[in-house]
């Protein structure tokens, strides 16, 4: 609804309470006609008064009351608009407090954000190889957070090769997590695209491959050991 200044929001105040007489009641009964906007906040006057005029026993004026009045005082005519408007006023203030009374009562109270999430942290995860009569092969500890692999080889055959760690998915297809050290303690980080694929349960295995500075695309040697990864 558009704003209306002052003088016009309490004439259609007026309208809607009935303090309006005559000429002025036509005039402002042709306004509601001409200007929707003004016809809008006569609606609006009238339903925000509403509650109280119910709240409201009438009260019948002693007779001759306004009368009385007039005679006593010059232009009475003029005193007439002024206290119609002076009525008006009165109202309209007490229709405000009591709308803003109702809203601080009504009003809900907010609700406070919900806590952030806790976001449960990475588990490390461990792989662990032993050979058929219980000797250890390999041991690989994966910090998921980090990216960090820790890895230790025990009892692996000596010669020209070295072993490679795999990472099985479940396509079965065999993923690089590079070449580790014979018999003794490496540590590396993983590539972006295996990080991505290490989960609980998955393969990993270990093959004996050429010597390379680069991981192998795909193993060709045997397979000498594999396991799950499991969460710790």
């Amino acid at each position: 609804m558009a704003e209306l200044d002052d003088d016009t929001d309490l004439q259609a105040a007026e309208l809607a309470l009935g303090l309006l007489t005559g000429e002025e009641r036509a005039i402002a009964l042709r306004r509601t006609v001409a200007e929707p906007a003004f016809a809008d906040a006569v609606e609006a006057w009238r339903l925000r008064m509403a509650p109280l005029l119910d709240g409201i026993a009438p009260v019948t004026a002693p007779a001759g009351a306004w009368s009385g009045i007039e005679r006593l005082i010059d232009g009475a005519s003029v005193l007439r608009a002024k206290l119609a408007r002076w009525r008006a006023a009165t109202w309209v203030s007490s229709a405000i407090a009591a709308g803003l009374a109702t809203l601080i009562v009504l009003r809900p109270v907010p609700t406070p954000p919900p806590a952030p999430a806790q976001v449960p942290q990475a588990q490390p995860m461990l792989a662990q190889m032993v050979r058929t009569d219980g000797e250890p092969i390999l041991t690989a500890q994966y910090d998921p957070a980090t990216g960090e692999l820790r890895v230790r080889t025990d009892n692996m055959p000596n010669g020209e090769r070295v072993p490679e760690l795999w990472a099985i998915g479940s396509d079965g297809v065999p993923h690089s997590m590079g070449i580790v050290r014979l018999n003794g303690a490496s540590a590396r980080t993983a590539d972006p695209a295996v990080r991505a694929m290490l989960a609980e349960g998955m393969t990993i295995a270990v093959t004996m491959e050429p010597q390379s500075p680069r991981p192998h695309a795909a193993p060709s040697g045997d397979i000498v050991g594999k396991t799950k990864l499991m969460t710790v």
